[in-house]
């Protein structure tokens, strides 16, 4: 996923040098590639797709829509003969959408610091399962079982404080900080194992509260 966001930013740039776009143009479209993600069903982290319209000089709506997927697979050996080994799989996906507005609050022909805006909306879920494992941590020979989680869901209202930097004509680079109120349910997940034979459904973690986040990613954008 990063790849292909990252691939999308560089081509939209070689497209912009390569074109004569009206300085006075209205829309922003842009990338964030995170430097790092977790593993965790649902999060407001995820690399994302912003558009921006300018319908003042200095004043912007914005829309965001983000998609991430984690997937991973693990050996688990019996500890008195490596030949033998079971397997796990985990398998998450997380989407979240964001709305909002921007004021620009000083401009340059490089520079653009603008406050802002936005309401959150995240989901999200997963699987993780394993063969000759009961438990995904240790080798059970004939062992199985499967775990779902679904449900998950978060929102947030949230201020924002940013700026871009226009490295070319209409080609920039920018960096935000948000701040205010999260709600995050992590879901319900279900558990089976063929060794019991039963499928138990636990709540998992509910985290709410004020705070402070750094954008842990790269934002590419073009003007057009």
């Amino acid at each position: 996923m990063r790849k292909i966001l990252l691939g999308m930013a560089l081509a939209m740039a070689g497209t912009t040098a390569a074109q004569n776009y009206n300085p006075n143009s209205k829309n922003t479209l842009e990338v964030n590639v995170n430097l790092q993600t977790g593993s965790s069903p649902i999060s407001f982290d995820a690399p994302s797709l912003r558009l921006r319209r300018f319908i003042k000089d200095d004043i912007a709506l914005r829309a965001m829509v983000a998609v991430s997927t984690f997937s991973n697979s693990d050996r688990i050996y019996d500890p008195g003969n490596r030949d033998k080994f079971g397997v796990t799989t985990q398998n998450n996906w997380n989407f979240n959408v964001g709305l909002g507005a921007e004021k620009h609050i000083k401009s340059t022909d490089k520079l653009s610091v603008y406050l802002g805006g936005q309401l959150m909306f995240a989901t999200g879920g997963g699987k993780f399962s394993g063969t000759n494992t009961t438990n995904g941590f240790t080798y059970v020979p004939g062992g199985e079982f499967k775990n779902s989680v679904s449900g998950g869901f978060g929102f947030g209202l949230l201020g924002v404080f940013g700026a871009d930097y226009y490295f070319t004509k209409n080609v920039y680079v920018g960096s935000e900080i948000s701040f205010g109120y999260t709600y995050q349910f992590n879901g319900y997940q279900l558990n089976w194992n063929n060794q019991s034979n039963t499928a138990t459904e636990s709540k998992l973690t509910t985290t709410m509260g004020l705070g402070i986040a750094v954008n842990p990613g790269v934002r590419l954008g073009v003007r057009f």
